[in-house]
């Protein structure tokens, strides 16, 4: 399920536990505090404490002037960008999504700058391979695995 619960630290444990008293043991934070993430984990750590499963996507990246920006990475170019996701990847061990909310002049130049991505995905050696590798590398969850109450 996709959610907004890593984002005030005041409000994360009580969602936990509304989530799987109606059932849901799993979901995707979206757009998350990255100074409460790791305190989210820590708590979810514990069998004592009732959670779902928990893989957090860190914050949005958007242009110059974020739309939301307490939940945003301001960024100018693609490479701010790569640098951005690069630093969640290091603080999270299960980054699995990634948002680009930059904004095009038109439709055109973004479909040439996702052909373009799409392309360069193709050679080891360019930026968006090596980005997709390390996207890919923090894309499994190893730190929860059971939902047993004791």
């Amino acid at each position: 399920m996709h959610v907004h619960a890593v984002w005030d630290k005041s409000v994360y444990k009580e969602l936990f536990a509304d989530f799987v008293a109606y059932g849901v043991v799993g979901i995707r934070d979206m757009g998350g505090d990255p100074n409460v993430l790791p305190e989210a984990r820590r708590y979810l750590s514990f069998a004592e404490n009732i959670g779902p499963e928990l893989i957090a996507a860190g914050q949005v990246l958007d242009g110059p002037s974020p739309i939301h920006p307490e939940i945003s990475t301001s960024v100018e170019s693609f490479e701010e960008g790569v640098r951005a996701v690069e630093f969640v990847a290091i603080r999270s061990n299960n980054l699995t999504s990634l948002f680009w909310v930059g904004r095009t002049d038109n439709a055109a130049a973004f479909g040439n700058a996702w052909d373009q991505w799409r392309s360069d995905l193709t050679d080891p050696k360019s930026v968006a391979s090596k980005l997709w590798t390390r996207f890919l590398d923090c894309s499994t969850n190893v730190a929860r695995r059971g939902y047993d109450v004791y």
